[in-house]
């Protein structure tokens, strides 16, 4: 984040730990007493506390060294010629949930955050409106990482065979076979292997990321536990980072949940 005139807190941790940054303004006053004395008194300001993150320095410069370099690889493939719509990495100590790197696509200067070189042009901002200037200014602001919702892809696999392995609607020893698709309420949905991939057992299915055999077990889950355990791991809740403007999730409500979904 950036601190704006004022001492102010805008985006980021500066943002979020605004008064814990800037401590307490001191005060000095004075009064005349019944002898018509002058007395003053002063209070001594408070300090602001000092913030160190668990960012992960040499993580952080490879995220960002890696993310630039997809980007520039794929620059040419996309209609606006920018590689991805969107790129954000998170990386966390898995035994702590304490964040090491956190980056995405769009970068700014820290220290000149208002320069929106590239953005805009010259004659775009000499006749967009102040209104218009702070709405592109937001979008670069925003950290994607939290502010956006996204579906979470593979990475909710594990989740589901979890929760199937918990109420023994799963076992180690099944098997399923995968054709390269499954067509659910109309809709022919794919595997990430088209040809398929065979019979797959449950620690196969994670390692080949198999859409198909994950589909057949959520028919055995059923709607009602596949629902309960994306409660029992917190699916639909904020993380509580200590940083603004987290977003929340959207999560399919029982009762609304059909072959597809």
């Amino acid at each position: 984040g950036f601190v704006s005139s004022g001492n102010v807190g805008t985006v980021g941790l500066e943002n979020y730990y605004n008064s814990t940054l800037n401590g307490i303004n001191g005060r000095e006053y004075g009064y005349l007493n019944s002898d018509s004395d002058f007395e003053k008194t002063v209070i001594a300001p408070t300090h602001g506390s000092t913030l160190v993150t668990t960012i992960d320095a040499n993580i952080q410069s490879i995220v960002e060294k890696k993310i630039k370099e997809f980007n520039d690889t794929y620059r040419d493939n996309y209609t606006e010629g920018d590689g991805s719509a969107n790129t954000a990495v998170i990386i966390l100590d898995p035994n702590t949930g304490a964040v090491l790197a956190m980056a995405q696509k769009t970068v700014f200067d820290l220290n000149n955050p208002r320069d929106l070189t590239g953005i805009m042009t010259e004659e775009e901002k000499a006749e967009a409106t102040n209104e218009q200037i702070l709405a592109e200014l937001n979008k670069v602001w925003r950290n994607y990482c939290i502010s956006e919702t996204f579906e979470p892809g593979s990475v909710q696999k594990p989740f589901t065979i979890a929760g199937g392995l918990e109420t023994g609607k799963l076992n180690v020893n099944m098997t399923f076979t995968c054709d390269g698709h499954e067509v659910i309420g109309g809709h022919k949905i794919s595997c990430v292997n088209t040809r398929g991939h065979g019979e797959e057992t449950l620690e196969k299915t994670l390692m080949d990321s198999c859409n198909d055999s994950i589909m057949q077990m959520t028919y055995l889950l059923g709607i009602d536990t596949f629902s309960k355990y994306q409660g029992i791991f917190n699916f639909g809740q904020k993380t509580g980072i200590d940083l603004p403007s987290e977003e929340g999730t959207i999560l399919h409500k029982k009762e609304n949940i059909g072959a597809t979904e």
